[in-house]
């Protein structure tokens, strides 16, 4: 089975890797075959395990995007404040 762009970027950066070990799992081997997946367990594992770091960095920069102080979503939002609604500081004295 041809690997996909994706599938072969992951396998680049993790297959050497990740090789031994995925060639020793039989268990993982044995699942890829019932499940017809064309796959070798070292281009499943890397792709696996790469695509779930990409997930997790792309969500922490959504969620950065709302959340830092100053360029943030939320705080671009509380600037927008009309300053005819903001009440007065009263510094006592």
């Amino acid at each position: 089975m041809e690997l996909t762009a994706w599938q072969r970027f992951c396998n680049r950066i993790l297959g050497r890797i990740l090789k031994k070990r995925a060639r020793r799992d039989t268990a993982l081997s044995e699942n890829l075959v019932k499940g017809s997946m064309g796959v070798m367990p070292e281009v499943y594992l890397s792709t696996v395990i790469f695509t779930s770091i990409a997930i997790a960095l792309v969500c922490w920069g959504i969620i950065g995007i709302f959340f830092l102080p100053e360029v943030g979503v939320i705080a671009f939002w509380e600037s927008l404040q009309d300053p005819a609604s903001i009440n007065p500081f009263l510094d006592w004295e």
